[in-house]
């Protein structure tokens, strides 16, 4: 309804995951990076929320508004 959300990613040769989300004009989004207990490197503009587990995989959570997001993670 507000625009396109997507969230694409690969995996890069060094193991690290490269995800890049897309957040809508005038929308927020919760964003779940898996970390596999290794650093994240995130923009700026996005807010570590929290650091959560899923099915026992570590992510960490972030918070961001209307923007293009590129996340590096282990």
């Amino acid at each position: 309804m507000r625009g396109e959300v997507s969230s694409p990613w690969r995996r890069r040769d060094d193991g690290r995951i490269d995800l890049t989300v897309t957040v809508p004009y005038n929308t927020e989004a919760e964003i779940r990076v898996p970390t596999q207990d290794k650093p994240v490197t995130a923009p700026r503009g996005v807010t570590h929320v929290r650091d959560d587990t899923s099915g026992g995989a570590p992510y960490k959570i972030y918070r961001a508004f209307a923007a293009s997001c590129r996340f590096n993670a282990a």
